[in-house]
C-alpha cells in the first residue's frame, strides 16, 4: 500500500510526489507549504514520467479552461 498516493475508480486523488514537484515549480499561494511524504516516493514508482507542471503533465484533475 502506498501511503502518499490515492486513486478512486482509476483517477488519481492524492499524490504527494506530484504535489512536492508542483510546489517547487509552480509555487503556492500559502506563506508556508511543505508536503508530507517519503523522499523515495516519486513519479516512476506509480508508472508516471517525472512531474513538471500541471499543464505539461496533463494531471488528471487539471483543466486549463477552469482556472
Amino acid at each position: 500500500m502506498l501511503e502518499w498516493y490515492l486513486t478512486l475508480g482509476g483517477t488519481e486523488i492524492a499524490n504527494h510526489a506530484r504535489l512536492s514537484r508542483y510546489l517547487e515549480t509552480v509555487g503556492s499561494p500559502l506563506t508556508e507549504a511543505s508536503p508530507c511524504g517519503c523522499e523515495t516516493f516519486d513519479a516512476a514508482l506509480v508508472g508516471d514520467e517525472p512531474y513538471t507542471t500541471p499543464e505539461e503533465d496533463a494531471a488528471p484533475w487539471w483543466d486549463p479552461d477552469v482556472p
